[in-house]
């Protein structure tokens, strides 16, 4: 008795936890959007797990992140205007319009320490948790409280690469000389890291852009000159970054006209000195109906992506994403969603998710209401059959389901690894209307994937009553009665399969280690059982008086 009160105690416990996520995440889906203000520029920086996206406005910063899931994050406004942005995988650098340097941990914002000079740097990058800076050798020689800074005054390279050791700044080395400051930052000389080591990249007087690795191997760190890149005529703006680690290099140019053009490059080998650059065809998600690109601000790497920041037609920014040769994973966000909390318009429409909180409530009601007692008795089951464990359900649907998941990923291009995180930020409970909705690509990935899977599932059972993975685990279907399963009863499991198999229901998981006889949702309604064979008790005790009549004749 004691038992089966703790049973019925330990799933009430469950299933109103369960309650209490649906009712939040319902809430969150009603709750009305905010309109904000338009910001007067947009800041965009990235590594490739982490994006952040600033809305600055004169004298106020909003900034938005998101993780590999697809939930963006909002945070409390900034009283200040940021300049550039700098992140690592702990923290994110940030100055401002005025010079100042301000760094955002875990514990909140803490102040940095500024320049020697003053101002901002033209370009920052990290390498590791360490922050980089290029300034204008000019500002360094002004400076005597810079480490270091007596080892430039010969030098007459236009620019310094500066390092943050906290405290303080330390000069590092002097920049290639063809590098120079320039007006228009879109050509201006840049910073980024590739495979932990940080490069410089300018674009050149005789029109090639210079790829220099900084060595760091000896006291005097110098610039190695490794790759060159002939760049397009009528260049307008250049951005170098590494996607999986993979140089890639994506142009602007124009021919005069109103249009932009865009090209990409990745470097795919190394022959002597000089890098082998190919061209690349960059597919992007696609922006809304009837608005086109009409020009891009920035671009960034993120998550296996290209992350463009886009202003469209309708004089609304985007972020687009991009893949080289194949189809992005990523569906195109409007900014303006993105800030005023509203779910964008290429994400799925919030009924979709609504409608499917209130099918979990909906189903979790019935069981309290029909099918309790399925949850606290035991099944009647004959010697030798017992329920099936717990892990063998979990391991038999994995042998089951995780080939349909791989062909599917490799039929749609889609990334199984960050899918499945962003599918599980959507089954927690993320709040859609920042973003958290899953890709287009994503959802139809796993809608194709566990609708083979449900079909296979449901022929294999009409016919054996076992899947593959049910005969390596040692399990099968029986009725609740321990008889055949009906057709009807393997029917009506299969196709509550697909539905348990939506993110946002997977918390009815729970239920095969809540339940009393271990069922699923499925196995609850259509009253049937997944058992496993055990040793016959009768034959198991008769064994011992053998033994022991034996052992008295002897």
């Amino acid at each position: 008795m004691s038992a089966l009160l703790y049973q019925q105690r330990r799933f009430s416990a469950g299933l109103a936890a369960a309650l209490a996520l649906t009712l939040v995440c319902c809430s969150s889906l009603l709750a009305p959007a905010q309109n904000v203000a338009e910001p007067e520029r947009l800041l965009l920086a990235a590594n490739e797990t982490d994006l952040w996206l600033a809305a600055v406005g004169v004298d106020e910063s909003i900034l938005h992140h998101r993780g590999v899931s697809g939930s963006f994050e909002s945070f409390t406004p900034f009283k200040a205007a940021f300049a550039r942005l700098a992140p690592t995988s702990e923290r994110l650098y940030a100055f401002l319009e005025g010079g100042r340097l301000h760094v955002l941990t875990a514990g909140g914002w803490q102040r940095g320490r500024d320049l020697p000079s003053g101002g901002v740097p033209t370009s920052l990058a990290v390498v590791g948790q360490t922050l980089y800076g290029l300034i204008p050798t000019a500002n360094v020689r002004t400076s005597p409280d810079a480490e270091g800074a007596s080892s430039m005054l010969p030098d007459t390279a236009p620019l310094t690469l500066l390092r943050y050791d906290y405290p303080q700044w330390t000069v590092v080395a002097a920049c290639p000389h063809g590098a120079v400051p320039m007006d228009d930052a879109a050509l201006a000389p840049r910073l980024v890291t590739l495979q932990d080591t940080l490069h410089m990249v300018w674009l050149s007087a005789d029109g090639v852009l210079r790829v220099s690795a900084l060595d760091s191997s000896s006291e005097t760190p110098t610039w190695a000159e490794a790759q060159g890149l002939p760049a397009l005529a009528g260049l307008r703006a250049f951005w170098f970054c590494a996607v999986s680690d993979l140089p890639t290099v994506v142009l602007l140019s124009s021919n005069g006209a109103a249009s932009e053009s865009i090209q990409l490059f990745r470097q795919l080998g190394v022959g002597g000195q000089v890098a082998t650059w190919r061209a690349a065809d960059l597919r992007l998600s696609e922006l809304p109906p009837d608005v086109a690109a009409e020009h891009i601000d920035d671009v960034v790497a993120f998550n296996q992506h290209l992350v463009l920041l886009v202003q469209g037609s309708d004089g609304a920014a985007y972020l687009q994403f991009g893949r080289a040769n194949e189809p992005p994973t990523e569906s195109t966000v409007a900014v303006a969603d993105i800030r005023s909390g509203r779910l964008d318009r290429n994400r799925g429409p919030t009924w979709v998710q609504t409608g499917a909180m209130l099918t979990l409530l909906g189903v979790l009601l019935m069981l309290v209401l029909f099918r309790r007692p399925a949850m606290t008795d035991d099944a009647q089951l004959p010697q030798g059959v017992a329920t099936a464990l717990a892990i063998q359900r979990l391991v038999g649907f994995g042998i089951d389901f995780v080939p349909f998941m791989i062909v599917a990923g490799m039929l749609l291009h889609v990334d199984i690894e960050s899918g499945v995180r962003e599918l599980f930020a959507w089954a927690a409970g993320g709040n859609p209307s920042s973003g958290a909705f899953p890709a287009v690509a994503t959802l139809t990935w796993w809608a194709i994937a566990t609708g083979m899977y449900s079909v296979y599932s449901l022929v294999m059972e009409l016919i054996t009553r076992r899947t593959i993975g049910k005969v390596l685990t040692g399990t099968r279907v029986v009725g609740e009665q321990h008889v055949e399963p009906t057709v009807f009863q393997v029917i009506a499991r299969n196709v509550l399969r697909f539905i348990e198999l939506l993110p946002v229901l997977w918390v009815l998981g729970f239920l095969v280690v809540l339940s009393r006889n271990r069922q699923r949702a499925g196995d609850i309604f259509a009253r049937t059982l997944v058992v496993r064979g055990v040793p016959d008790e009768s034959e198991v005790s008769k064994e011992p008086e053998g033994d022991e009549q034996n052992t008295d004749g002897e």
